[in-house]
């Protein structure tokens, strides 16, 4: 998938940024390299992606690099992140990509969760990913939770600025992915799930911040539980009524709890 992955750099300037996640970090060098290809035959230029204004050669960027295998990457604007670096070429990987040096950063799908940055196009390369058991036994292929293509395509949010995200998956899966993207997924309360609820509201009524059911139905009305009401009634209390009935019920229930 590295050909549309290139033609997707292609769609924004020559001189903002790229992240591009893999399904794994025995991908990001493998992909690097081939984008660095594409990139010198497209534009016959050895410099690959890196910006005109920066020097070819790098040398006080690339002495600081304890990976010497990054070096060659560095210098032709693609960056690599990921745990299996030192911290120290983390953090100049980092440092090369907020200055501009590192156009085009990799990482893998789990770096989703710790990479500090975004950028102006964010394209995810495969939405499956090869778990390896703990136990030694085997590995077994897994799917990209929705959560995780959520965190991933946020990375393409920019205060201000557009930015763009290519999610790359199997063709009977698109439909799934373009409608999740498009229209969200409702995501529930499980604020009454939760003991510590009840040990919070037991709290309150035993501090005197809460004194009657109408401190407590003002209390939950700040709560995300009190906008999915208005939204997914039912499911929370499974009777018709407006918000303050419905919280108004959930407070009795909780009352029941004190005795």
């Amino acid at each position: 998938m590295s050909k549309p992955a290139y033609a997707a750099l292609q769609r924004v300037q020559f001189n903002e940024s790229a992240l591009i996640f893999v399904p794994s970090r025995s991908h990001c060098r493998t992909v690097a390299r081939e984008l660095i290809t594409l990139c010198t035959l497209d534009t016959e230029s050895e410099r690959g992606f890196l910006p005109q204004s920066v020097s070819l050669h790098l040398e006080d960027y690339s002495v600081r690099l304890q990976d010497p295998t990054l070096v060659d990457f560095v210098t032709h604007g693609v960056g690599i992140f990921h745990s299996g670096l030192s911290k120290a070429d983390r953090n100049l990987v980092l440092e090369l990509f907020a200055e501009g040096v590192v156009r085009v950063l990799l990482a893998p799908c789990d770096a989703c969760w710790t990479l500090p940055v975004r950028a102006a196009v964010v394209v995810v390369m495969g939405t499956q990913y090869t778990h390896l058991e703990r136990d030694g036994s085997g590995s077994q292929l897994r799917d990209y939770s929705f959560i995780d293509i959520v965190r991933m395509q946020s990375r393409a949010v920019r205060h201000g600025l557009p930015g763009h995200f290519f999610l790359f998956c199997q063709a009977e899966a698109r439909d799934t992915f373009a409608k999740f993207l498009t229209d969200g997924l409702p995501l529930e309360s499980e604020l009454l799930e939760s003991s510590v609820f009840e040990n919070w509201y037991k709290e309150r009524r035993r501090d005197g911040t809460i004194r009657n059911k109408e401190d407590a139905v003002q209390a939950l009305s700040f709560t995300f539980l009190a906008r999915r009401l208005v939204s997914n009634p039912m499911y929370y209390d499974g009777e018709a009524g407006s918000r303050n009935e419905v919280l108004s019920r959930i407070v009795d229930r909780l009352e029941e709890n004190l005795l």
